[in-house]
């Protein structure tokens, strides 16, 4: 009975961090959301009454969305390569310790 309370405390634990990570991917998406929202809202104008200020402005938006893209794309490859090496440290350090 005792172990089940454990995992229970652990699991009331990882609620408060899922939580966090929901929130902050939620973020990061409503970001890419309002770039894509304003860029297509400014083109439409840019198109309905032929003003380049506009359409020059929502390619600017477009540029904002893709370099935030690319800087998520940057920061998932380096965890991901994190992941990688800190998996191959701790199976070489687990082989290590079985060969004892």
């Amino acid at each position: 009975m005792g172990q089940l309370f454990r995992y229970t405390g652990m699991m009331a634990g990882m609620s408060g961090f899922l939580t966090v990570f929901y929130l902050l991917i939620g973020l990061v998406y409503f970001f890419f959301s309002l770039y894509l929202y304003q860029f297509g809202s400014q083109v439409k104008k840019g198109i309905m009454f032929f003003d380049n200020n506009h359409v020059t402005g929502a390619f600017g938006k477009l540029k904002s969305f893709f370099k935030l893209w690319g800087i998520l794309t940057i920061i998932i490859l380096c965890l991901y390569a994190l992941i990688i090496i800190g998996a191959i440290i701790f199976g070489a350090a687990a082989a290590s310790m079985m060969n004892k």
